[in-house]
């Protein structure tokens, strides 16, 4: 079995048991964007520019 099949599963069912509920989808956007540290623009610029 490839080492990439388990995780490449899981995020399928993930987003199959998901894909009827908007505020699910939503949650997790959020919870993403409350996880990472703001950035400011210049930062995102460079980065954009540098690949």
């Amino acid at each position: 079995m490839s080492k990439h099949l388990k995780p490449d599963l899981d995020a399928f069912v993930f987003r199959v048991n998901r894909r009827h509920t908007r505020h699910a989808s939503f949650a997790s956007l959020l919870g993403i964007a409350m996880a990472i540290k703001p950035r400011p623009h210049k930062e995102i610029i460079q980065l954009r520019s540098t690949g």
